[in-house]
């Protein structure tokens, strides 16, 4: 029986996610990461496929690419078949090493990259394993502190702003779905760099997460909060992302208006 056919991207990026067979572990030791990456590294190039980020975890891996050309099904398969050859030869092990079928999800807008992004970095923290920044095998030094690797930053890093713009949206999800794509420009992507404005406003007012809007002194959340629909954000997102109901934002926005008349 044939499998469903996998979803096409209209503007060329993917989540991609290989696991272990039945959840099985994939790397013996850093010297097996190092072989996958080069794998991945040669393959893509030869698709013109690029990275965008990745991470490797102990029994999976997740990328973000971008597959202009609509090779990727055919270079991720030689990838996942060439590893496994080398590694059931180096560890003994018989059979599938990943699941016969791997995962790909299309990004459609620039809130969906983003929050993949943020997803893949912060995969080994969600695990309990490391602090995003502070794990060896993913691209978040690429994208904090320059480093060379697989990854093309370019597109995520002007984005955002730069590196600390990276650092602010590690810290916190992004406000996913909010935006469409209005345009091609950024390959297919909306251009709305909402997060480099929420990042700034957040370390402009003293705080780095906006978990802690709701923690501040009534005043000072207000100021926040007038920050944020300052800098361009509808009142939708402002909820989300601070988690304080829509009805406090435009009541203080009708005090706001009334002082003024």
């Amino acid at each position: 029986m044939t499998g469903t056919a996998r979803k096409i991207s209209q503007s060329g990026y993917y989540h991609v996610t290989a696991r272990g067979n039945g959840r099985q572990l994939i790397f013996e030791d850093d010297n097996d990461r190092l072989l996958l990456l080069d794998k991945l590294r040669d393959a893509f190039a030869k698709g013109d496929i690029k990275v965008i980020c990745w991470c490797l975890m102990e029994n999976h891996f997740h990328l973000l690419v971008f597959d202009e050309k609509q090779t990727l099904s055919v270079a991720f398969q030689a990838v996942l078949s060439s590893y496994a050859r080398l590694y059931n030869r180096k560890t003994g092990h018989s059979g599938h090493l990943f699941d016969a079928r791997f995962w790909s999800e299309p990004i459609e807008n620039e809130a969906q990259l983003l929050e993949t992004v943020h997803y893949i970095h912060n995969n080994p923290q969600n695990a309990g394993i490391s602090a995003a920044c502070d794990y060896a095998w993913s691209s978040y030094g690429q994208y904090a502190r320059g480093e060379e690797g697989l990854a093309d930053t370019d597109l995520v890093l002007s984005m955002l702003g730069g590196a600390e713009g990276f650092v602010a949206l590690s810290a916190h999800a992004p406000l996913a779905g909010e935006v469409d794509i209005q345009s091609e420009d950024a390959r297919g992507l909306d251009t709305l760099r909402y997060d480099a404005r929420v990042a700034e406003a957040l370390m402009s007012h003293g705080i780095s997460r906006a978990a802690d809007v709701k923690a501040l002194p009534k005043p000072k959340r207000n100021d926040l909060l007038r920050d944020l629909r300052g800098r361009g954000l509808s009142i939708r997102q402002v909820e989300r992302l601070t988690g304080i109901g829509r009805g406090v934002i435009q009541n203080l926005e009708q005090r706001d208006e009334n002082v003024t008349k």
